[in-house]
């Protein structure tokens, strides 16, 4: 049997039941309740929870670096970090290199504010991981890691 032919024995008649549209309603599920929980918990979006993660765990990154690591598409990325420049929590700063680009870094308040959310992140991590066994847990990680290489292969982005 052909690939094209064992994939297609495979799909599901449903759009709902294909991995990919139930892994993109897992991931707007999880965003949207992210974002109440942050928003809740420490006043923030998710979208700048995850620019304030990275540049905790990585310390500066360049714009271009902070938008692909952070999942974010630029424009929405240049919004964010502009407001997160306006509060004191990011700085920025030009590449000595090459002025065009732009450096962004926590300030001492973007510090504080990522010791606070990480412990909030690991909360909400462990109240996720809560709904599987620790067998489904290694089981997944191990799956996403192996789709997540796939889709690397085959020219996607990770």
């Amino acid at each position: 049997m052909k690939l094209n032919e064992r994939a297609r024995s495979g799909v599901p008649a449903d759009l709902r039941r294909f991995f990919s549209y139930r892994l993109a309603a897992l991931n707007r599920s999880l965003v949207k309740q992210g974002g109440r929980y942050f928003s809740s918990a420490v006043g923030l979006s998710v979208p700048e929870w995850r620019v304030i993660t990275m540049l905790g765990c990585d310390g500066e990154l360049f714009a271009t670096e902070l938008a692909d690591k952070a999942l974010l598409d630029p424009g929405q990325s240049s919004r964010v970090t502009r407001s997160l420049v306006s509060r004191s929590i990011l700085s920025e700063r030009a590449d000595p290199a090459d002025g065009r680009r732009t450096l962004y870094a926590l300030t001492t308040t973007g510090k504080a504010v990522f010791n606070r959310t990480i412990g909030f992140a690991a909360e909400r991590q462990a109240m996720l991981i809560a709904a599987l066994t620790p067998e489904e847990v290694a089981a997944f990680d191990r799956i996403l890691d192996k789709l997540m290489k796939w889709s690397t292969d085959c020219g996607g982005e990770t």
